[in-house]
């Protein structure tokens, strides 16, 4: 079972790829999550997830600084950022660089997101558009 932890300010988001999952997967579930940044670090050692899904933009602290707190203490973990804001090279160098392994717009197929979130549970990537996402450089 891949366990999952979405980080979004928004309950129907949160509430929404639980239910997607649990509908559509057999080796998929979102084992919780939290809406502010500065709950990431204390959500994931409840949750253990495998992968997270974190929003960039968030009120109490960013996705960005949630991502670099928490591969400090949970390094295992798999980080994708999940977005409604279009994603340049700019942000995906800068996702990169806080040690995120993917970075997906909200307007995703749900088939790909779970293939992704697969993908990144067994150690790759998912940079769709840019990188080719079996690329762990």
């Amino acid at each position: 079972m891949i366990r999952v932890m979405v980080v979004d300010d928004h309950l129907v988001v949160r509430q929404g790829l639980a239910a997607c999952f649990e509908y559509r997967t057999e080796d998929v579930r979102v084992v919780g999550g939290c809406g502010r940044g500065d709950q990431v670090v204390d959500a994931a050692h409840t949750l253990a997830p495998d992968v997270v899904l974190m929003n960039c933009n968030m009120d109490g602290g960013d996705g960005w600084a949630a991502t670099e707190a928490l591969l400090a203490v949970q390094p295992h973990c798999h980080v994708i950022f999940f977005s409604a804001i279009g994603a340049g090279p700019a942000d995906y160098a800068r996702a990169r660089a806080v040690g995120a392994v993917g970075y997906l717009h909200k307007s995703v197929d749900p088939d790909d997101l779970e293939n992704y979130v697969r993908e990144v549970a067994a150690g790759g990537t998912a940079w769709p558009g840019l990188l080719d996402h079996n690329d762990n450089s």
